[in-house]
């Protein structure tokens, strides 16, 4: 992963001696442990925190997707930090579709994934997030996540260079088959498997982060490939 950029960075609060520092941050996944009790990862502007947190009558749900103000608190016995007063900061709108918020969870599935075994990340991803979470509602859903995710694509280097297929090597056509660990073009001849999309509306998005090219129904099977399963 890139490294942080530098400077102030919103989000985390100034450490001291001796004190616990108050962070924003988003959970990009929890895993039941014993009885009710938690291990989440947070994602917050320069590190993803592994906490642990207990549950009890009066404690609050927290969900993977959600934007939370929480405090770390230090385990005196040196293993897992512990996750305290998660308070959830509003991002998505209340009155949004049922679907959007599980499109939300399910895009924090697949970073969850992607992070795995990081711990130091760039503030990027964060304000990305943010960006992202303000948008929905205002455009349509798919269009901001997938435009989002190719951003971080881009931000990561991680994108190809297109136009060629990355099996054979020749000129792609009108219609290209996506190659997933890699995101190569390949032809849908030599990537018979995996389903083929409208090239120029690729490449739209792998150029300029764009989706204006996509219809509805090929955005849609665009995200259930790259992240429907949560793979």
């Amino acid at each position: 992963m890139p490294p942080g950029d530098g400077g102030r960075i919103p989000g985390i609060g100034k450490k001291r001696e001796g004190e616990i520092t108050k962070v924003k941050g988003f959970i990009l996944s929890t895993t039941l442990v014993r009885e009710e009790d938690k291990i989440v990862k947070i994602l917050t502007p320069t590190e993803i925190f592994t906490l642990y947190r207990f549950y009890g009558a009066r404690h609050s749900p927290i969900q993977r997707g959600n934007l939370i103000d929480f405090v770390i608190e230090k385990n005196p016995k040196g293993g897992i930090d512990r996750l305290r007063s998660p308070v959830q900061i509003p991002l998505l709108s209340p009155t949004l579709p049922l679907f959007l918020p599980l499109q939300w969870e399910n895009f924090f599935q697949f970073l969850a994934f992607h992070f795995r075994g990081i711990s130091t990340i760039s503030p990027f991803y964060y304000r990305k997030l943010v960006a992202m979470g303000e948008e929905l509602g205002v455009r349509p859903s798919l269009r901001v996540l997938v435009e989002g995710l190719f951003e971080i694509f881009q931000f990561e280097g991680i994108l190809p260079p297109i136009g060629k297929c990355g099996r054979c090597g020749l000129p792609t056509g009108e219609r290209v088959a996506l190659e997933k660990n890699t995101l190569h073009w390949c032809h849908p001849d030599c990537l018979p498997s995996t389903p083929h999309f409208f090239s120029p509306a690729l490449g739209e998005l792998y150029l300029y982060r764009k989706t204006l090219l996509f219809s509805q129904g090929e955005l849609e099977k665009l995200w259930f490939f790259l992240i429907g399963k949560g793979e």
